[in-house]
């Protein structure tokens, strides 16, 4: 029986998707303080002994309906049939509106994989999931360059600034403001001086954010820099400040890129980063 997640149901929901929702995508699982809403439609499947054997979540936060899409925080089943994960679906998609796409991420090579397609799932794009030891790697500062550790209150414009500017045609974007920043940063694992800034002759042109992921690694991204400024060294730059950060902290690294942003992977293959996972994401029309 598929139920819709109320107070009732929201321990045994939370509960299912830390148990399983790392089998497929774990970048958006719910916390203790999740609440199922409007702009989190969600829904578990029960057995006849009120087992969890499923769960479906979906995030329509104003910036995903902004563009009229809606991301999946979850969508498993422990049992891997179609008519199951379409028996997930159908009741959550009923309810919503304004919404032309939903769209999720799952480690290529699952079985899931095939359902998804057979209920109309079609690929869209893939990323790659790349990790780094813990070794040192060399820095050094041109004269013209500083970095400066974020302070919200001081840099959050700045900081959306920067992300909207250098992501403004890359594939997911979604442009972000202070009140999402603020929101994010209250439920991140930001290590000191995880986030910095880049400044070449005094003006704000490049930043890293990174945070301390569930493995134990620095997880690094995103990793920006305004249009008129790239090119010149500085995505390496603000990538070695962030490798020296994980050699202090004494962690290796993470960082996630999509498949076609070459030059991108290549800088990273080149710092020491080895592909371990390619993620697909799947779109439904909706």
């Amino acid at each position: 029986m598929v139920k819709i997640v109320d107070e009732s149901l929201k321990e045994s929901f939370v509960d299912y998707c830390r148990r399983f929702g790392p089998e497929h995508d774990d970048s958006f699982l719910p916390s203790d303080t999740f609440v199922a809403d409007e702009d989190h439609p969600s829904v578990i499947l029960l057995d006849k002994n009120d087992e969890v054997m499923g769960a479906a979540s979906l995030i329509l936060e104003r910036r995903y309906r902004s563009l009229r899409k809606g991301r999946f925080m979850i969508l498993h089943s422990r049992a891997s049939m179609t008519d199951v994960y379409r028996s997930l679906l159908t009741p959550l998609l009923r309810n919503i509106s304004g919404i032309d796409e939903v769209y999720l991420f799952v480690s290529s090579g699952k079985p899931v994989e095939s359902i998804l397609k057979e209920i109309g799932f079609k690929v869209e794009r893939y990323s790659f999931v790349l990790k780094r030891r813990l070794i040192s790697s060399s820095l050094e500062i041109p004269e013209e360059i500083d970095f400066t550790t974020f302070d919200l209150e001081k840099h959050g414009e700045t900081f959306c600034k920067i992300i909207n500017s250098a992501f403004a045609k890359l594939a997911g974007h979604f442009d972000i403001d202070s009140d999402w920043l603020r929101s994010n940063l209250s439920n991140s694992t930001v290590p000191d001086s995880g986030i910095q800034l880049l400044y070449k002759e005094n003006e704000p042109v490049g930043l890293f954010f990174s945070e301390i992921s569930s493995e134990g690694l620095l997880e690094i991204g995103p990793l920006a820099v305004l249009p008129d400024f790239q090119g010149q060294g500085l995505g390496k730059l603000l990538l070695r400040r962030a490798l020296a950060l994980s050699y202090e902290l004494g962690v290796g690294s993470v960082l996630s890129v999509n498949a076609e942003n070459e030059k991108a992977l290549s800088l990273y293959v080149e710092e020491g980063f080895e592909k371990v996972q390619t993620k697909v994401c799947y779109n439904l029309i909706v």
